[in-house]
């Protein structure tokens, strides 16, 4: 989906401020290292390093008029705080429609086996 390839585009660049516009003011990150806030997840995507990534199996299921939630699988070279971190994810992203703009509220991400 044209979204998250532009998000993951946007971070590879470290274009923080087109990242800042893809995320609700109310935005929150469920990982593997807990629940993070908008501002925390800005800072920590401005402290890695992305290489080259491939998104696939992209599931998109309407929940509303305004709301909708997206599935897909990254695989990924990321190197965060200097640390090689998840290569393989599956990711859910939550969207909400506000003054007619898509915005994520919500993403969770979880470690996928690559086999």
């Amino acid at each position: 989906m044209t979204i998250a390839n532009d998000f993951m585009v946007a971070w590879q660049k470290q274009d923080i401020a087109t990242i800042s516009t893809f995320l609700a003011p109310d935005f929150l990150f469920a990982g593997p290292h807990g629940i993070r806030s908008r501002a925390f997840t800005l800072t920590a995507l401005s402290h890695c390093s992305l290489g080259k990534f491939t998104l696939e199996d992209f599931q998109m299921r309407r929940t509303s008029a305004d709301s909708g939630v997206l599935l897909y699988k990254i695989h990924r070279d990321l190197t965060c705080f200097g640390q090689k971190d998840l290569e393989n994810t599956l990711n859910t992203d939550t969207f909400i429609r506000r003054d007619g703009k898509w915005s994520i509220v919500l993403t969770t991400e979880g470690a996928l086996d690559a086999r």
